[in-house]
This record gives C-alpha cells, sequence and structure tokens, in this order.
C-alpha cells in the first residue's frame, strides 16, 4: 500500500519558487511551514546550532563531537490509530552529504519523554513538540536541507530548507 503523497495543508505559507544555485529544492517546504502525510501534520519550527544538549553538568546531556544541529518539529496524527514517531524519519543533507539524527542526543534534549522523538506512539488527535538532533561539521551552515520520510514505512517524503 502507498502512502498518500505529501501536501501542505489549507493554508501554508507560500512555497519557495525562486531559482537559486544552491541545488535544493526549489519546491521544498520552508520551515514554519505545515505539510500532512498521510494522517501526519508535520511542522519544523525551529533550527539552531550549539555544542551541547541536555543537562551536561548533571551527566544527563551530550557535547558534540563538532556541533549539534537541533531542529524543534512539530508532529500531530490526524489519523485514527497509533502512529510510532521515531528519529529515524528524519536526515539532514547537506554539500552531498546526508546526516543521520544522534538518538542518544534526542533523548538527552528532550527531557520530557512525551516529547521524545524515539520511538515514542503517537495516539489519534495527539501532537508533541520535540527535537530531532543531528551531529555535523561545524561548517555546515548554507544549504542543509532536512529530509522527512513520512511514518516509519517512510513511503513518502518531504524536504523542508532548514538554511
Amino acid at each position: 500500500m502507498r502512502a498518500a503523497p505529501l501536501r501542505p495543508t489549507p493554508h501554508p505559507l507560500p512555497r519557495n519558487t525562486s531559482s537559486s544555485n544552491s541545488g535544493s529544492d526549489s519546491n521544498a517546504y520552508k520551515v514554519g511551514q505545515t505539510f500532512e502525510d498521510g494522517s501526519l501534520q508535520i511542522t519544523v519550527n525551529s533550527v539552531k546550532m550549539t555544542k551541547t544538549v541536555g543537562d551536561v553538568a548533571d551527566g544527563l546531556g551530550d557535547t558534540a563531537n563538532d556541533v549539534f544541529y537541533v531542529v524543534n518539529v512539530t508532529v500531530k496524527n490526524n489519523g485514527t490509530s497509533p502512529t510510532t514517531i521515531d528519529d529515524s524519519m528524519f536526515t539532514l543533507q547537506a554539500n552531498g552529504s546526508t546526516y543521520d539524527a544522534d538518538t542518544n542526543a534526542d533523548v538527552d534534549d528532550n527531557t520530557d519523554a512525551n516529547n521524545d522523538m524515539f520511538l515514542n506512539q503517537l495516539n489519534p488527535g495527539v501532537s508533541m513538540s520535540g527535537n530531532v538532533v543531528f551531529d555535523v561539521p561545524p561548517n555546515l551552515t548554507k544549504n542543509v536541507d532536512m529530509v522527512i520520510q513520512g511514518g516509519m514505512l517512510g513511503l513518502a517524503q518531504a524536504t523542508v530548507q532548514l538554511t
């Protein structure tokens, strides 16, 4: 069974239609836009770079090998059955490289277990916000995209321009 294609919600922000030489998908979503993948409604809210996440002083945090790219995401289940949200749904792409989420950093940064992006069950009608954390090189500041695979099966995907 194929997943429904990603589609904007009824009142999305305008898509980026300008051409650029960055190599990024000109139809990618932007930070703040909401899109849907079947029963999931997903919004990338914000992006920041930091050296540490969580409570490092108390041993409940992580320090990046280089720098953490922290992406705050809200996911809502508009379906009729529970679905599992996981950080493996999210990757970063930049300069021809792909970066996976750092699950340990995700868990340490999302101190409320209900907002953890690691194997969290999301019931119908419920939304959650949490951070997806990537350990990346410090020079990763331009032309960075987040690719989101819809649901645990990853049958549909969308690209969000982060920089």
